[in-house]
This record gives structure tokens, C-alpha cells and sequence, in this order.
């Protein structure tokens, strides 16, 4: 049989089996490479989205930092069309910004919303989201991040973030610390609003302290725990737990009222899951809530820039003497309105008269006695209503109007400028008598819309201030405007400061008398509070142990024997730090300690500064009104991330 045909057809075989395979080698090659290519591919993109990322991150952040100066952001944003190229780049705050991450070139810009509002839209938050029920300006904002491969112009990834900033005005709690928040009351107390703490918060009590408003804790910068909560006081080093502390959960069945004790737990920070049963009343483990920073209201501060009026009492150049001083520059006496203001007089039976002054401004060269911090001070003197009466009687030299809205109402920032006005420890102070009715006294001068007092000096309220009830000094229900004092410290003196016993020869003798001859009298303040308050153990965060603070129930700083006197306040209490100047700790009462001929102490026996009120404290609701609120009120900011998403569709 012949082979030369089967020869002839495995050779054809063979030929088409390399075909074959060679064609496989071929698609294998291919994929392989088309694999390799999308990996290539993938991995870049991968890359182009992380860097763009971060860029969006960081450029959200720098937007966050201009809110946490209590302001906003201002500029151009660039065109939808080819943003960030030649001519198209935008200004201020919104202009296209390039940076450099993992060899891409990043490029962000910010567009506002057209339909935001100058100064913000005035919302309500909605009930189900953190903080629903409080007022805010809310804006709405898109950044966007473009990421290229340095080495080439193709687009790895486009982003864009909406988010929604919230300025909160932080006097809608009852309390509100940007540090560690101790509640420990000896009688009952009950507070009828939110408390929030952006460091650790103890409850406690001798008895019963009840929240009715909803508890929110931060959890520590730097901290992964998700809790700061504790039933227990910070400065006992024992495992002490006291009182019955209720939290209102909405629950009739297990409000408050129903039930002696809700809030139970050990020494240690009782955890979120134990806290879901108050049905979100309580919630801890929050992002820290940004707040101004204390520069706002030092001198050449927003404050002191924004507010209407700015007095000194200058003690290190020369005789002392009071001065008026210009916004733009703290050290810019504006003389026109500094004679103004010093020819003025107090009203009319206005009491006391200052010593050695019949103005409405006066220096007092070390009269009043202050026990807690063991030294003399010197005060800045200011008869409100004399002030007033100067404002409306004046108009052209202090250039506004008691009925001033540009800020809600009048913002007033007094300071002392002395040789230890800067030091951690001064004798400084500002006193704000004759206030019981924030207005002028003279006939035909208009209302004020509200007050807000700024000194980054302790203030002493004397006597009465702000009234809202017919039992106040010259007071009634009508006479009631927004009102705030932010201060290093805060301290009140009642009413009978302003009437001292026989045998006192000069004025604020009564605070070198003992403390059981230091009678108070039941005072009325209507005002929102911002001021230092003390740190348990001289420390913020963790540890237990140390000299106590006094806790939210002795926020107001006292000097005189308050034992059977009310002291009744309508406000809010809000403390970012410590005080920074007038920083003597707090501690207890007692004590028959006087001062000696030479003004030096002598049978001191405890620390003799006070005997505490019948504390007759309540939020003023009524700062849940916006339209309510004190002038200029400080702001929370937080931002709410409302879409985060990649964009393929923008034209780049």
C-alpha cells in the first residue's frame, strides 16, 4: 500500500495543530497582555481615586477650618465649563488649588450652592438626625478633586462631595463644655435642657439630678473609646456613686417621673449599648464639635472687633484712666468718644455712686476683697443703665444706635490692660452694676433688642441683672432682652452687696468682713453664661483623683453668705477652658477668717468664701427661639456629608 498519502496528511496534521496552537500561544499572549493592560489599568485608577481622595479630604478640612473661626467662606468658584484651566481658576476660598499625592496631580475646587443664603439658611434639624429640634444657618457646598498621572493628561478619577455646614449657636443647651462636664448636686436639681460635653461627663448627686434634654458626649481627640460617659464623680479615687440621676428617654412608661433611678452603672464609662434604651436621648462616641477658639475673645479678637463699643481700663502708663479704643487696632485710642464717655454721669439715684466718681465708668483701685483667689481687685466700673442713657444721649460720637440690629443687639467688650492683664494669675475684674433692666432710663430712648457683655477679664455681676420678674429690683416680666456675658470667669454678688452692713466705711468693705457678715440677699439673673471654668485634679481627660471643681452646680463664682437666699437664673452655661487669668481653685465653704489692719489674713479656718444659694435654675427656653437669642452668639459648626460620588459626566 502506498504511504505517500498518509505521509501527506499527517504532515497536513502537524501544519494545522501549530496553527492551532500558535493561534492559542496568540490568544493567550493577548489576554495575557489585555490582563496585565486592566490590572495596569485598574491599579492606576485605583491609585488616581485614592489621590484624588485625599485631596477632597484635605480640601473639606481647610473649608471646615474657616467655620471653626466662626466664619465664612468667601470667593468665586471657576466656571463648570473646563474649571481650573487659563482664566477659569475662581478666587478665595473656592479657587482651584493643586497639590501632589502619590505621583498624581490633584486639583480641588469648591462650589456654593446658588441657593444658599448671605450668612446662612436659618433651618431647623430634622428630628431623627443628631441635634434635630436646634435652630442652625445651614450652607450647602460641592468639592470637587480631579486626579491626573503626572506623567500624562488622561483623568484617573473625579469626585465630588456635598456636604452641608451647620452653624449651631451654642446657647440653645443648658450646658455645654468643651472639656470635662461634673454634675453633682447636694439637693435636687433638675436641668430642663440639652447637656453636652466634648470631654468626659460625670453624673451625680446627693440626690436627685434630672435632665429632661438630650445627653451628648464626644469622645476624646486621639481616643478610640467609644464611650466617656460615667456614674461616678471624678475626683474620688473610690468607686463612688451617689444620688439617682434620671435621663428623660420620650418614654411615659419610663420617663422620669415613673421611675427613682435609670441611669445605673459601674466606675467605668457605661457603653453606648446600655445607653440605645433612652432612644437616642443619650448618645456618646460623637465626633468633637468644633468651637471658637479663645483668641475670639481676647482684645483684637472677632469680639472685640465686631462689637459696637470697646472700653480699657489702663493701668500700666501712667494715673489710671478708662479709654475708648478702635476696632481695627487695640492699641488706637479714640479720643472724641473717651471724653465723651468719661464727662457722662450716672443716673440719678443710681446706687451705689462709684468711689471718688460720680461717672458711669470708674476705676476702684483695690477695694474688693476676692477670698477665693487671696488678693485685691482692681475694677473696671460700669453702670449699664448710665451707659445706656450716654449711647442714646450721643448717638453721632459712639456711632450706633441703642436699637442697634447689626449683630442682633449691642456687643460691648471691656477689658484692663495692666503689667499682668497676659499673666496665668492677675487682680484684674470688671464690674456690671445698675443692670437690673438692660435699657436706658430716660424718657423716649428706645428698647435695646438684646446685650452681649465680652471681657477676657472675670466679670462680677452686682445686684439684679437683666429682670424678668415683679419681685426683681424695679423689675417685671416686660423688661426681659437676650443677654449674655462671656468672661474669663464669672462671679455674682447679690443684691445686698449694694446695701453693706453699719460699720462698713468704704465701698466693697463688706468683702474684708467674715463670711457670716457677708448676708446675700435673693438675686435674679437673666443671661446667657460663656466663661473658664476650674479643671478637677488641674487636668482634662482620664485619671481620677484631685481637688474637685466645683462642678456645673458651682459654675457662678460666689463671695458672700448665700444660706437661705435663691438665687434665681435664667440661662445657659457654656465653658471651653479654664479661666486663664483669675484661677484660684475651688474649695468647699466655712470658716471665720478677717483681714487685719494691714489687710492681711489672719484665723482663717477653711476657705471662708461663700455659703452656697438655693439654687433656683432653669434653661431659658426662650433661647430656643433664634430670634432670641443674645447678640452675636457663639457657634458649634459640623459639617453633614450629604452624596459622595464619582463624576463621569462633568466635562474635564
Amino acid at each position: 500500500m502506498d504511504s505517500r498519502p498518509r505521509q501527506g496528511f499527517a504532515l497536513v496534521t502537524v501544519l494545522f495543530m501549530m496553527v492551532v496552537i500558535m493561534g492559542l500561544l496568540a490568544v493567550h499572549f493577548f489576554i495575557t497582555r489585555l490582563e496585565v493592560s486592566t490590572s495596569t489599568a485598574q491599579a492606576d485608577s485605583t491609585s488616581g481615586f485614592y489621590s484624588a481622595e485625599a485631596g477632597l479630604n484635605l480640601r473639606g478640612e481647610e473649608i471646615l477650618s474657616i467655620f471653626r473661626t466662626d466664619n465664612l467662606p468667601h470667593g468665586e468658584s471657576p466656571s463648570d465649563t473646563a474649571p481650573c484651566t487659563a482664566g477659569n481658576t475662581g478666587s478665595g476660598d473656592f479657587e482651584c488649588q493643586e497639590h501632589s499625592f502619590n505621583n498624581r496631580e490633584v486639583m480641588t475646587y469648591v462650589v456654593e450652592d446658588d441657593q444658599n443664603e448671605e450668612g446662612g439658611t436659618l433651618t431647623r434639624i430634622p428630628p431623627n438626625e443628631l441635634f434635630g429640634g436646634l435652630n442652625a444657618l445651614e450652607n450647602r457646598y460641592s468639592v470637587f478633586s480631579r486626579a491626573r498621572h503626572a506623567s500624562g493628561q488622561q483623568v484617573e478619577a473625579l469626585l465630588e462631595m456635598i456636604f452641608r455646614s451647620r452653624l449651631v449657636p451654642i446657647f440653645q443647651f443648658a450646658a455645654f463644655y468643651n472639656k470635662d462636664l461634673e454634675i453633682n448636686p447636694g439637693p435636687d436639681m433638675t436641668l430642663n435642657g440639652r447637656v453636652h460635653s466634648n470631654g468626659n461627663l460625670y453624673l451625680g448627686s446627693q440626690a436627685t439630678l434630672s435632665i429632661t434634654g438630650q445627653v451628648t458626649v464626644a469622645k476624646l481627640p486621639g481616643s478610640d473609646d467609644t464611650t466617656n460617659l460615667y456614674r461616678r464623680r471624678k475626683d474620688s479615687v473610690a468607686c463612688d456613686i451617689r444620688g439617682t440621676v434620671v435621663i428623660d428617654d420620650l418614654n411615659a412608661a419610663t420617663g422620669p417621673t415613673q421611675s427613682p433611678e435609670r441611669l445605673n452603672g459601674s466606675c467605668d464609662a457605661i457603653p453606648q449599648s446600655t445607653l440605645n434604651a433612652w432612644n437616642g436621648q443619650i448618645q456618646t462616641g460623637l465626633e468633637t464639635l468644633t468651637v471658637p477658639p479663645l483668641r475670639s475673645f481676647e482684645p483684637g479678637g472677632e469680639y472685640w472687633q465686631r462689637a459696637e463699643l470697646r472700653l480699657v481700663l489702663v493701668l500700666d502708663d501712667g494715673p489710671p484712666r478708662i479709654e475708648a479704643r478702635a476696632a481695627n487696632n487695640v492699641d488706637t485710642v479714640e479720643s472724641n468718644l473717651t471724653n465723651t464717655i468719661n464727662a457722662c454721669a450716672s443716673p440719678t439715684g443710681s446706687n451705689p455712686a462709684y468711689p471718688g466718681s460720680a461717672g458711669l465708668v470708674a476705676e476702684t483701685s483695690e477695694t474688693f476683697y476676692n477670698w477665693r483667689e487671696h488678693t485685691h481687685i482692681r475694677m473696671l466700673e460700669i453702670d449699664v443703665a448710665g451707659l445706656m442713657n450716654c449711647v442714646h444721649q450721643n448717638q453721632l460720637q459712639f456711632g450706633f444706635s441703642l436699637d442697634d440690629l447689626t449683630h442682633g443687639g449691642l456687643v460691648w467688650f471691656f477689658t484692663v490692660e495692666g503689667d499682668d492683664s497676659d499673666d496665668a494669675a492677675n487682680s484684674y475684674g470688671i464690674r456690671l452694676r445698675n443692670a437690673a433692666t438692660l435699657g436706658s432710663t430716660l424718657p423716649g430712648a428706645p428698647n435695646i433688642n438684646g446685650l452681649t457683655v465680652v471681657s477676657d477679664q472675670a466679670v462680677y455681676l452686682q445686684g439684679d441683672y437683666n429682670c424678668n420678674s415683679a419681685s426683681c429690683s424695679g423689675g417685671s416680666t416686660s423688661n426681659w432682652r437676650p443677654a449674655s456675658v462671656i468672661a474669663d470667669s464669672l462671679n455674682v454678688l447679690s443684691e445686698a452687696y449694694n446695701h453693706p452692713p453699719g460699720g462698713v466705711a468704704f465701698a466693697d468693705g463688706i468683702s474684708y468682713l467674715s463670711l457670716g457678715s457677708r448676708d446675700a440677699q435673693s438675686t435674679e439673673v437673666n443671661a446667657a453664661f460663656l466663661s473658664g471654668t476650674d479643671s478637677t485634679g488641674n487636668r482634662e481627660g482620664g485619671g481620677w483623683g484631685g481637688a474637685y471643681n466645683g462642678g456645673l452646680e458651682n459654675y457662678p463664682r460666689f463671695h458672700e453668705d448665700w444660706s437661705g437666699r435663691t438665687l434665681r437664673y435664667r440661662g445657659s452655661f457654656v465653658s471651653f477652658d479654664r479661666a486663664q487669668h483669675v484661677n484660684g481653685t475651688w474649695c468647699g465653704t466655712g470658716g471665720s477668717g478677717t483681714l487685719n489692719a494691714a489687710g492681711n489674713e489672719h484665723n482663717r479656718n477653711g476657705c471662708n468664701i461663700y455659703n452656697a444659694p438655693t439654687r433656683h435654675w432653669e434653661y431659658d427656653e426662650r433661647f430656643n427661639n433664634i430670634n432670641q437669642l443674645p447678640p452675636l452668639s457663639p457657634n458649634f459648626v459640623y459639617l453633614k456629608q450629604e452624596l459622595f460620588v464619582r463624576d463621569f459626566e462633568r466635562d474635564e
